[in-house]
């Protein structure tokens, strides 16, 4: 017999680097983006004061709205009608997916994007159009491009800032134009800021949310606050898409635990400049050294992943970082790239020469000690 699944979904193999299995196989990772760098003080204390009751009851309390809502006070008012609670940032990238889009539609956005969006917008039978970022300009988002592909057409916009893999900021400026324009076409547009928090609050997209019934964003505890296990994150979206993503979503999304740790992790004011300032460390060596055929793309000085690219198209660089151990995603998981691309998360200083000889032998042509 066989069960009527939907032909679109059944017809395609979704592209994720999420993968279970162990990871004691390799010395260093640098594959996840996870903050390995700090910790939050006041969120470990959280985590270990966790009483048993929060998880006897469903998480009804609307704490952690106002926590976030006090946490953009000085920038911006958010309603806690407009504030949603999600497992990281991605139940909720998924949800506003579900809310537009139809077989057939087309969602705009940048080429390498977040790997899941481009799959997920394919498993609802869409197109992901996608403005490609170029090599020859070290992977730079040209936000004008994208403004002129802007015609209506498209159900939805994306917009990672930072971008995955490329780890780039776009300048809120831009950002806004690109808001601003879709409200002219009555489109929405998603600006998924899951690196957000390795940026000022002041650059953030948030911002905007009071002057624009357009705008959807997202944030998650997964990244700059070092939480990933805990799966929680928020969305501010537009007040009439409230009833709409009640309508589809379960009201005991995100664990009291997880709330309790996040808002923990909120209200430590200080980490995060902190994490800004040792990940833009030990970002900084590679930035400043070159290579003979190996390049680092355009990327924003404090976030912690960039994307690394061979100039020869034929060579499968995590197949070459494998055999030296070391844990990196190809640039096969990202729309717009080949198997000569990676992307690497920053490792800790411990393991930064590791990884600098594994890339220069690399470079050189020198195969690693795994090498089949």
């Amino acid at each position: 017999m066989e069960l009527p699944v939907k032909p679109y979904i059944k017809s395609r193999l979704k592209t994720s680097y999420a993968v279970e299995g162990p990871e004691d196989q390799y010395l260093v990772d640098c594959g996840d983006g996870v903050n390995i760098l700090t910790v939050s003080e006041q969120a470990r204390r959280a985590l270990a004061a966790l009483p048993w009751s929060a998880a006897q009851t469903y998480p009804h309390t609307v704490e952690m709205k106002e926590v976030v809502a006090r946490y953009w006070a000085d920038l911006v008012e958010l309603p806690l009608p407009r504030i949603f609670p999600g497992e990281g940032s991605q139940s909720l990238l998924y949800d506003t997916c579900r809310l537009f889009l139809e077989p057939g539609d087309k969602v705009l956005g940048p080429g390498p994007c977040y790997a899941e969006l481009a799959s997920d917008v394919g498993m609802w039978g869409a197109e992901y159009d996608f403005v490609p970022l170029r090599p020859e300009q070290k992977f730079r988002l040209d936000t004008g491009e994208m403004l002129r592909r802007m015609d209506g057409s498209h159900k939805l916009i994306y917009l990672d800032t930072p971008n995955n893999p490329t780890g780039q900021a776009v300048p809120l400026e831009e950002v806004e134009a690109l808001v601003r324009r879709a409200a002219e076409l009555s489109t929405p547009i998603i600006v998924d800021e899951a690196y957000g928090d390795y940026l000022p609050r002041e650059q953030s997209a948030i911002t905007l949310t009071g002057s624009y019934d357009n705008l959807v964003v997202l944030r998650s505890f997964s990244k700059a606050h070092g939480l990933a296990g805990i799966r929680a994150g928020y969305g501010v979206l537009p007040e009439q898409l409230r009833v709409p993503l009640d309508n589809i979503t379960h009201p005991y999304i995100c664990s009291t635990p997880s709330r309790l740790v996040a808002q923990a992790a909120l209200e430590d004011r200080g980490f995060l400049e902190r994490t800004r300032a040792i990940t833009a460390q030990c970002k900084a060596p590679f930035l400043e050294r070159t290579w003979s055929h190996l390049s680092v793309s355009y990327t924003c000085p404090e976030t912690p992943i960039l994307l690394l690219t061979h100039e020869d198209p034929s060579v499968d660089l995590k197949r070459l970082f494998d055999a030296f151990l070391i844990k990196v995603v190809s640039g096969t998981a990202f729309v717009g790239l080949g198997a000569n691309s990676a992307r690497l998360r920053v490792p800790a200083e411990e393991h930064r020469e590791l990884v600098f000889r594994a890339i220069d032998a690399i470079d050189r042509g020198e195969p690693g000690p795994g090498a089949q």
